[in-house]
């Protein structure tokens, strides 16, 4: 997926409720989704930087 599915994927998580629902949807697995909401979480904006860019956090 892209960066920016990825963050609406991550986006979406957010305000739904079943999360194995949303992956099935999104054609991915749920620990998939919780994975990519960690690493949100973690680097914010910085998340999902493409192959062989290094992840940066907001204060980075």
């Amino acid at each position: 997926m892209t960066t920016l599915l990825k963050k609406k994927a991550v986006q979406l998580r957010y305000e739904r409720t079943n999360i194995s629902e949303l992956a099935r949807e999104l054609g991915i697995t749920a620990s998939q989704l919780y994975k990519w909401r960690k690493e949100f979480e973690e680097f914010g904006e910085g998340s999902f930087p493409g192959k062989g860019n290094l992840k940066l956090t907001p204060e980075q």
